[in-house]
């Protein structure tokens, strides 16, 4: 299944294989919380392509590059089922704490 996640990957960055998100330990440091914050924004494909151009991994690319990510992005997101060029965007903020003991 194709998802805009994937078709973003740059040669600076794969954001679709960041998988470590291990707190580690730390003797002054409790076992840490995890909490999802979960929100959407009303998007357009222009808007969306235009937001995903501030991207580290998009920005720093190589231009040529840099325009055929966001070009693949624009095709991907043009033929979202139903979409009339208008998409809600799931946004979802993962926050860890701890506290010190």
């Amino acid at each position: 299944m194709r998802t805009l996640l994937g078709l973003t990957a740059s040669s600076v960055d794969d954001p679709s294989k960041r998988t470590d998100r291990h707190v580690p330990a730390h003797d002054l440091l409790g076992d840490p919380e995890e909490k999802q914050f979960r929100h959407q924004q009303v998007r357009t494909v222009d808007s969306m392509v235009e937001s995903m151009r501030t991207y580290s991994h998009i920005a720093v690319a190589p231009e040529a590059e840099r325009e055929e990510i966001l070009a693949r992005a624009r095709e991907y997101l043009s033929g979202l089922p139903d979409s009339r060029g208008v998409f809600v965007r799931p946004l979802i903020c993962e926050a860890v704490r701890t506290i010190r003991v």
